[in-house]
This record gives structure tokens, C-alpha cells and sequence, in this order.
């Protein structure tokens, strides 16, 4: 059995204070040694409006205790209103609660979990990584937002980690800043060395949190190559590709191995023209300037996927159409 179907979802000593900032104090949590939930999911929203053809989505994750109350964390973003995303909602059990509540709380609003939406939003990554990286011990992630599969070929699914590669321009001191601050791996560490995590009461993922999203092993797979070998640019590059290989099947089945040469060869092309941009147009004292070079190199993208793709198969792979355009911004 692989070592990602073995991660567990732990009973943890802090008592949740939901959407809160503040750390229980260790009094109280030997007093309340853990709050667990009976189900979560994750909501979404569209930013902006679509009579404006301009499109960004925020995801959050929510979730519920056994009593029916609703705590909902930011992910960078906001916390109410929207729709289920489909495919991000846990039910546990009537043997007893699986959501461990406390774990969620700590990796949705602590650093290294959590990163400042100022200086490191689109650099760490967005707000669908911060959510998946809620939604961890679940087995799921937001694949189902419109453009993840623009997204997560860039960031990956869980933003960036100690071995990412400062791909682009934009702004790497902040890059290299968030590598050490926000790694999702660090975050991994310290959830089991401060909250802390112990074999003996841990609950193995299992009914009903047996679905793994691939993602999962995709990552745990690159984070072990990039380790041994120490090859960071080549195995990161061949990890975002396994993503993008990974959302072209679920989205548009076993297409032809020409097909998905071309959509590869505009990938591989766009990755060196963000890493190779003018610096002067990738680098500025402003994030919106910041944001809109950004949007201009993936909507340059977008067109060129527009040009192999039906509007079909568009519709399938980016759960878009193609008048719509990306915005990376979440406000």
C-alpha cells in the first residue's frame, strides 16, 4: 500500500476557534483535547461578473460538527455565499466524526500553512492551493473550478514547496522568500510537530475518505524524486506536466497522442516565456501591474489552446468558454 494511502487525519490537541487567527492556549488544550466535524466541502464564487467576460473564482473550504455548526476559513479570499464545488464534500461516518476540525483551523489560518495575501498572493500561489492544502487529509482537492487546469500546471496543486523552482520575473525575492515561509511540505512538518500528531490517535484514511485524488500521489511521487536526485528544475518540470496530463484525461478522456503533443508544446512554451519575460513588465512597485502581466501571459495561452481545442473540448478541459477571460486576481 503506497505511503499516501496511509496518511492519517488526527485528533489533535487544540481546541478550534473557527475563522480566528489566535492559538489556544495549552491550558485549554488539555482541557478540550480536540474538536472533530461530520462533514466538510468547499464553496465557490465567481469575481467580477461575467457580463464583463472577465472572469475570476474564489474557493473556501467550510465545514460542519455534529451539532450543525458551520465554521468557514478565508483561503485568502471570502468565507460565505457561493455554491458546492463538486467532488470536495466529506461525510463521515455515524460511527463517529472525521473531520478533525483543529488540524483544519491550524493549516488555514498558521504560517507556514497560510501565506499573507499581500506580497505572496500568485507567488505562493492562489487561493484554490490554500484551500487544497485545507482539504488535504480528506483526499480531495477543487479540480473542478473553472481554469484549475490552467492553475495547477503553473503552481502545482498545493502552491509552492522548498524544491519549486522561481519560475518567472515576477517579483523572486518574494519567490525565494515564499519557498522558505509558505512551503506546503514545511507546513506538512509542522502540523505533526505542533499540533502534534501521534500514531496512537490517529484515525487511517478509510470509509469514507477512501477516494485519494491522484494529485496526492502525483505529489508525494515528485517530492521523493526531487529529494534523492536533487534534480529541483527537471523533476518540478516533469511533475507540472504529470498535472496537466492528469486534468487533460479526466477532462477530455484518451484523446489522441498528437492532440496531446500540441497542448504539452504550449505548455512547455509559455512556462520559458513567463521565465524569460521583461523584467520591467513582471517586476513592478505595483501587485495590480503585477497581476495584469500575468493575466496577459495566460490569456496568451488560453488562445493558443483555443486554436486546438473545440469549443467542446475547450469547455471540458477549462470549464469555460472561449469568450471568457482568466483573471488571476481574488478580491
Amino acid at each position: 500500500m503506497r505511503a499516501y494511502r496511509m496518511m492519517s487525519i488526527v485528533l489533535v490537541g487544540f481546541m478550534l476557534s473557527a475563522c480566528s487567527l489566535k492559538n489556544p492556549s495549552h491550558k485549554e488544550s488539555a482541557e478540550n483535547p480536540h474538536q472533530m466535524g461530520d462533514q466538510m466541502d468547499v464553496r465557490y464564487y465567481a469575481l467580477g461578473g461575467k457580463w464583463m467576460q472577465k472572469i475570476a473564482h474564489h474557493t473556501y473550504p467550510e465545514a460542519f460538527d455534529a451539532n450543525g455548526t458551520r465554521y468557514a476559513w478565508k483561503a485568502l479570499g471570502g468565507d460565505s455565499g457561493g455554491d458546492i464545488l463538486a467532488d470536495t464534500t466529506t461525510k463521515c461516518d455515524k460511527d463517529g466524526a472525521c473531520i478533525d476540525l483543529s488540524t483544519l483551523n491550524y493549516i488555514m489560518t498558521e504560517a507556514p500553512c497560510i501565506w499573507p495575501y499581500e506580497h505572496y498572493y500568485a507567488i505562493v500561489g492562489v487561493c484554490w492551493n490554500a484551500t487544497n492544502r485545507g482539504l488535504y487529509y480528506t483526499g480531495k482537492t477543487v479540480h473542478n473550478v473553472p481554469f484549475y487546469a490552467l492553475i495547477e500546471k503553473v503552481y502545482g496543486t498545493y502552491g509552492l514547496d522548498t524544491n519549486s523552482a522561481c519560475w518567472y520575473s515576477l517579483s523572486p525575492s518574494r519567490c525565494e522568500e515564499g519557498k522558505k515561509r509558505y512551503a506546503w511540505s514545511q507546513c506538512l512538518t509542522n502540523v505533526q510537530e505542533k499540533m502534534p500528531w501521534s500514531a496512537n490517535n490517529a484515525i487511517n484514511l478509510k470509509s469514507p475518505l477512501k477516494s485519494i485524488d491522484p494529485r496526492i500521489e502525483l505529489y508525494h511521487n515528485y517530492t521523493q524524486q526531487s529529494n534523492k536526485n536533487g534534480m529541483v528544475s527537471s523533476t518540478e518540470e516533469d511533475y507540472l506536466k504529470k498535472l496537466f496530463e492528469l486534468n487533460i484525461k479526466e477532462k477530455l478522456g484518451d484523446i489522441s497522442q498528437e492532440q496531446k503533443a500540441t497542448l504539452f508544446k504550449i505548455d512547455k512554451q509559455y512556462r520559458i516565456k513567463r521565465a524569460s519575460s521583461d523584467k520591467a513588465a513582471l517586476t513592478s512597485p505595483s501587485a495590480q501591474l503585477d497581476f495584469d502581466a500575468l493575466n496577459q501571459l495566460f490569456n496568451e495561452e488560453l488562445k493558443e489552446y483555443q486554436n486546438v481545442l473545440s469549443d467542446e473540448e475547450y469547455l471540458k478541459l477549462f470549464g469555460a468558454s472561449k469568450s471568457e477571460i482568466f483573471d488571476i486576481r481574488n478580491q
